[in-house]
């Protein structure tokens, strides 16, 4: 079974668009095994999340965006051959680096 770590975003939560997000979710056979709501995102974890942008010239807005309100996380599985595609065409799949990441971001929560 893979597992992959899914945000929506702070805007997603502000228009109200929680529920139907998860709907869909569910509906294509994805199983939500964790679900969190963050009020206060630091900007310590959004580094850490897009660790692969932090050195782009764009960065500083995204960080802003990503902790301008709450935010909803969690983890979602499904069985090894899938591949949930984000509102922007990229994949992502159950790698290792982003169990380790969500296992950190779930643990700061408790």
């Amino acid at each position: 079974m893979e597992q992959t770590f899914f945000i929506i975003k702070p805007d997603g939560v502000k228009h109200g668009l929680v529920g139907e997000v998860l709907k869909r979710i569910e509906q294509r056979g994805y199983k939500i095994e964790r679900l969190e709501m963050r009020t206060n995102v630091s900007n310590e974890l959004i580094d850490q999340h897009y660790e692969a942008l932090l050195t782009k010239d764009f960065y500083p807005s995204i960080r802003d965006y990503m902790t301008s309100g709450p935010v909803i996380i969690g983890v979602l599985s499904k069985p090894s051959d899938f591949r949930l595609a984000s509102h922007d065409g990229r994949y992502s799949s159950g790698r290792s680096s982003t169990r380790e990441l969500f296992a950190e971001i779930f643990a700061q929560s408790s």
